[in-house]
């Protein structure tokens, strides 16, 4: 079987649009989304109710909880982003789980946004603090996004997979990412998956929805200070 995880989406919707089509086309059986929905762009209510209409299990980001909880600044994104959403999707966003468990095959599997001890914890691939995380932890496989920096390793039994970002990426290029998990029994492989998507639509939103031109920078070079 083949699942899918997408993450920090960001309020881009033409990204998300390019991956969900690519993952149809690739015959995935399952999709699920590892939060951070909303800030930063401008199409928070649109990522959101195509997240839902697809029926696509989905956890709390770090930035969709400062959302609900009103822990924004005064003329930020985030700011923004609340005031677009509409009274439906901001009451489904408090809705959300902190992390999803499954079971597929023979393995355990456990989603969280950051790390499964903090939301807002960066799991940066080789670091000591992973490897302390990733020494207690239970699951067969660890899914996480929050560092817009996809990856995936082995440590010791366990397979650790970060599945970038498909709206605010950090590569150095102005691209989605996501990752797809094939399993069998005795099989897991891992693949991340980079595209392209319509980068000038979300830009000429983000100039005519006045969003600062250093952000406008970031989505175009994929570099973020």
């Amino acid at each position: 079987m083949k699942i899918a995880f997408i993450s920090d989406i960001h309020s881009n919707l033409q990204a998300l649009e390019t991956v969900l089509k690519d993952i149809t086309e690739r015959g995935v059986d399952e999709i699920y989304c590892l939060g951070d929905l909303t800030s930063y762009h401008c199409f928070p209510n649109e990522v959101i109710d195509t997240v839902r209409r697809r029926n696509i299990p989905t956890i709390m980001g770090n930035n969709d909880l400062d959302i609900v909880e009103g822990r924004i600044r005064v003329g930020s994104p985030k700011e923004w982003n609340l005031k677009e959403l509409s009274s439906k999707n901001l009451n489904w966003l408090k809705s959300l789980p902190d992390e999803i468990e499954i079971q597929k095959l023979n393995r355990k599997i456990k989603l969280v946004h950051g790390s499964p001890r903090k939301i807002d914890e960066y799991m940066y691939e080789g670091t000591g603090s992973t490897t302390s995380l990733l020494r207690g932890e239970e699951a067969d496989i660890l899914v996480v996004g929050h560092t817009h920096l996809p990856y995936y390793c082995k440590y010791g039994d366990k397979l650790l997979i970060n599945s970038g970002s498909v709206g605010k990426p950090k590569l150095g290029r102005p691209n989605a990412t996501y990752a797809i998990l094939e399993l069998d029994w005795n099989l897991e492989r891992v693949e991340i998956v980079e595209l392209e998507y319509p980068l000038e639509e979300l830009v000429e939103a983000l100039v005519k929805n006045g969003f600062s031109e250093k952000l406008i920078e970031e989505i175009r070079t994929g570099v973020v200070d």
